[in-house]
C-alpha cells in the first residue's frame, strides 16, 4: 500500500553551473539580426484524393514551409470535408513536389527551388490524420 512506499533517490542528477562560471555575452556592435517571419496564405482548388469532388483548400506557409496544422483550416475541424480535404492536400503536395522538382532540374531558378522545397517538405512531413 502507499503507507510503506519509500521513493528511491534518482540514479543521476544535474547540477547547473555556478552563475560566476557562465560566460557573459558581450554586446555586439554590429547590426542586430533580423528575425523576419515570412507568412504566405495559399488558397487552391484541389482534386479529391479518390477522384471525388474538388476541395477549396487553404494553408499557411511560414518561412517557405507549409504549416501542417493550417492545411484545410477553412473547413470545420473534424468534418468529413476537413478530413477529405487533408487527404487530397497530401496527394496534391506530392504532385506539386514532382512538378517543381522537374521544373527546377530544367530551369535552376530561385522560385523553382523555393517551391520545390515548400512542396517536397510538405509531401514528406504532412500527415493528413495529424
Amino acid at each position: 500500500n502507499d503507507d510503506n512506499y519509500a521513493p528511491k533517490q534518482p540514479a543521476s542528477t544535474y547540477t547547473p553551473p555556478a552563475n560566476h562560471r557562465i560566460a557573459k555575452a558581450t554586446p555586439s556592435t554590429s547590426q542586430p539580426r533580423s528575425r523576419t517571419v515570412n507568412r504566405e496564405r495559399t488558397t487552391k482548388w484541389i482534386k479529391g484524393w479518390n477522384g471525388g469532388i474538388d476541395y477549396l483548400a487553404e494553408w499557411v506557409s511560414v518561412n517557405n514551409y507549409i504549416d501542417g496544422s493550417s492545411v484545410c483550416a477553412n473547413h470545420r475541424r473534424g468534418s468529413i470535408d476537413f478530413r477529405e480535404c487533408r487527404k487530397a492536400a497530401k496527394q496534391y503536395f506530392h504532385e506539386e513536389c514532382r512538378a517543381w522538382r522537374a521544373r527546377f532540374d530544367s530551369d535552376r531558378k530561385d522560385r523553382s527551388e523555393r517551391m520545390r522545397t515548400r512542396y517536397c517538405g510538405a509531401a514528406s512531413s504532412f500527415n493528413p490524420m495529424g
